[in-house]
Parts: structure tokens; sequence; C-alpha cells
């Protein structure tokens, strides 16, 4: 019997008209047929994507401190004109050690995730969190809370990883953008449920202003850098201005209980955004969306600069008030057509193979970026630093512009395609604007095996 290499690794052709056969039925079930299919599974990914409900709550706690007056008393410095600040280096530092821990945290998912699998690494990760929360709890200074934050970092890196990696392998192709999208939402429940809490323990005596809110927390390199530059994007559209928005609110003029309120809006505004996701997903192509949602994304902050300039020279409790509707439309957009097709892109560009490594790599550049982000917009908006106010929506304008032209040049589109003819795509190296355009059958795979 013959056994030669060419024709051991050959394909068969009765596997190729299986592979075909099952690609053809996977591609003719709908969302609603899949869903009684995979019901298990769907319940299964939806209930590890609660973990993230609390990352976006941890995600938006430090900006939300930082606008309430007994953290600001307590942690703070007294201003000239009586008023207390946390100074901008520990704002940036503070940030900065949630993004530089966070990063060894996803190394220490992806490998924990192969090594013991999806389950051990995540009753690990959230076992690790109630102490954790302890110390936040009892923080007597800001020394203290950067150590607690460094501490929690890792099991939020490790939550940022194994979700994505879990919900891709167990979805089929017609759920998967709703269940991967998931985390977008997931993580806008949890900054709406920050902004709530903060809102409700604003009239507690210090220090339960803000110690209650800590209590309730709980062909391949190109795809790769691809998928960098798409979780690059949440940034590049401004997430990390808003999650300074409460802040920022309170430094436009908004009173303290106004500035809370607007953030409520503004994040509910988030929940129906994601919630509005996933109809369009259903009739419009991943590619499409992100790219109207980096094109109103420059609009909405050229003319948050732009009345920023106004604001500049004089106070103007009507312009401060326009602005704040202005982000609130502006966290509607991002949810509804950039955040939650970030999710799903990063489960469909990489290489079905490198997966787990790809998104890895990808997370951890984006928490590089994240950091830089961090670190500049607490002196962009802290009065004491830089004061640009309303005019940082400029700088985001900029970076919401580097946004698009990325899309228009990198990002392909995804929409109705199996990880297997993603695969072939690239690797035929079809330009990533002709991918919705182009018809993929199996049998244009060389004989030696998948790409």
């Amino acid at each position: 019997m013959d056994k030669s290499p060419a024709k051991s690794e050959a394909m068969p052709a009765n596997l190729v008209a299986d592979a075909e056969a099952a690609m053809a039925w996977e591609h003719s079930l709908t969302p609603v047929r899949a869903f009684k299919l995979y019901s298990t599974a769907v319940w299964y990914g939806a209930f590890v994507s609660l973990a993230l409900v609390m990352e976006g709550f941890d995600t938006k706690i430090l900006g939300s401190l930082y606008a309430v007056p007994a953290f600001q008393k307590a942690y703070g410095v007294r201003q000239a004109d009586g008023s207390y600040q946390i100074s901008a280096p520990w704002q940036s530092g503070l940030g900065s050690i949630m993004g530089a821990t966070s990063i060894f945290g996803m190394f220490l998912g992806g490998w924990a995730t192969e090594r013991f699998g999806f389950r051990k690494t995540m009753m690990a990760a959230l076992v690790s969190m109630p102490p954790i929360i302890l110390i936040f709890f009892l923080a007597p200074s800001l020394a203290v809370l950067a150590v607690a934050i460094c501490l929690f970092s890792f099991p939020l890196g490790i939550f940022q990883t194994v979700t994505t990696v879990y919900v891709t392998d167990i979805m089929p192709n017609a759920l998967r953008p709703y269940l991967t999208s998931c985390y977008s939402l997931a993580w806008a429940l949890g900054q709406l449920l920050n902004a709530v809490i903060f809102r409700g323990t604003l009239t507690l005596p210090a220090p339960w202003t803000y110690r209650v809110p800590f209590a309730l927390q709980g062909v391949n390199l190109q795809r790769t850098l691809i998928v960098m530059g798409v979780y690059v994007m949440q940034l590049l559209t401004g997430s990390q201005f808003r999650g300074f928005m409460t802040y920022f609110f309170l430094q436009a003029g908004l009173p303290t209980d106004q500035s809370f309120n607007m953030t409520i809006v503004a994040l509910t505004l988030s929940v129906l955004g994601v919630l509005g996701a996933w109809v369009v997903m259903t009739y419009v192509g991943r590619r499409t969306m992100y790219l109207w949602g980096g094109a109103l994304t420059v609009v909405i902050f050229t003319a948050i600069g732009g009345m920023g300039v106004k604001l500049h020279t004089s106070s103007s409790s009507a312009m401060a008030w326009a602005i704040g509707s202005l982000i609130a439309v502006d966290s509607f957009v991002a949810n509804l057509l950039v955040l939650p097709v970030t999710f799903v892109l990063v489960s469909e560009i990489p290489s079905s193979l490198l997966r787990s490594k790809s998104i890895v790599l990808a997370r951890n550049f984006y928490s590089v970026v994240n950091i830089l982000a961090g670190v500049m917009t607490p002196y962009m908006l802290n009065p004491t630093a830089w004061n640009w106010g309303a005019l940082t929506g400029f700088f985001w304008a900029g970076a919401g512009l580097l946004g698009f032209i990325f899309t228009f040049l990198m990002v392909p589109e995804s929409k109705g395609r199996t990880t297997a003819e993603m695969d072939i795509l690239f690797e035929q190296g079809v330009h990533v604007r002709k991918f919705k355009d182009i018809k993929v059958s199996l049998s244009q795979i060389e004989g030696d095996g998948l790409p």
C-alpha cells in the first residue's frame, strides 16, 4: 500500500463533499432555527458574558469617582477656590496601572485557557475577586487604592480574552454576531449600573458615597494586525473620553446631580444602541456599520469641539447642556455601529488555528494604547492641567478620522462568512473591499490541507 507523504496528506474527495454539505447547511440556518438547535450553547455563552458586566462597571469607576465630592475631599488636594481635585498625575497613574496590569492578566488568561480549559480559568478568576474588592472598600489612601487596582486588573484581563474565544468556539455562524456583540451590551449595562449606583449614593455621608460602589463590584500576520486595529477602533471613536463623561459634565458647568443624571441618560442610550445593533447587523454588513460609525463620530466630536471654542471663552449653561446632549448621541452611535461590531469582527477575522493567540495579542495592543489614552485624557479635562474641556472634541475627531481611514483600507466584510471561508479569502489574497462579492467553495482548497 502506497503511503507516500503526498497521498497521505491529500484531502479525500468525500471529506471535501462532507465539508461542503456542512457549510451549506450552516449557511441555511436562520437565527431562529440556529437558536432552537443550539439553545444550550446560547445560554452558556450569555452566562459567560455576564462576567463583563462588572468589567464594564470597573472601567467606568475611576471616571465616576473623580466626580464624587466626598471622594475628592477624602483623596484630593484643596484648590484655591476651596474645592478639591484629584491631581492629574494620580488620575493618569491609576488608569495606567489598570491598563498595564490587565495586559499580564490577558497573557495569563490565554495561557491558562490552553493549559486548564475555560471552566477552571473562569472559576479561578471569579474566586480571586471578593478579597480584592475588600481592599478597595477599606483603602485609606490613593496608594492602597492603586494596589487594589493592580490586583483587580488580573482577573479583568482574563475575562476580556477568555469570553471572546469561548463564545466564538461554541456558536454557529448564524448566532455568532449576536452572542459576541453581547460583550458590548454587557459593558454598556455595567457602565449604566455604575452611573446609577453612584447617582443613588451621592446623598450618603462620606465615606459611604464612594465605598458602596466598591462593595457592589463584582497572510496570519495581516489578520492579526487587522484585529489589533479593530480593537483600537473603540478608543479612536472616543471610548476613553466617554469613560470620563461624568467628570467632563461637572467641569463643563453642570451640577453634580445633573452630571450623573446626564450620564445615566447617555448610558441608557448606550444599552439601546447595542440592542439596536442586533437588528442592524441582520441586514447591514460589519464593514458598512464600522464606516458609518467612524464617520458619525468625526462629525459629533467636531461639533463638540466647535462648541468648546465658545464655552472656553465664556461659561454658558445652554452650551454645556448642548455638549452633554451630543455626548449622549455619540454614546448611542458608538454602541449602535462600532462597539458591538468590534467583538464580532475580532471573532471572525483571525485565523481559525490562531484565534486565541491573535485575540490575546490584539487585546494587549488595545490595552497599551488605552494606557496612553488614559494618561492623556485626565490632562485634557483636568482644570489643574491642560484644561482643554470641550476642545478635547477636536482631538477625538482626529482620532475618529484615523479609525475611518483604517476601516476603509483594512477591514474586510465578514457578514455571512464561515471561519473556513474567511481562511480561504485571506489565503487567496482577496482585496478587503471585495470580500462581500466573492463566492467561495471548499473545492478551491489545495489538496495538501486547509489554509
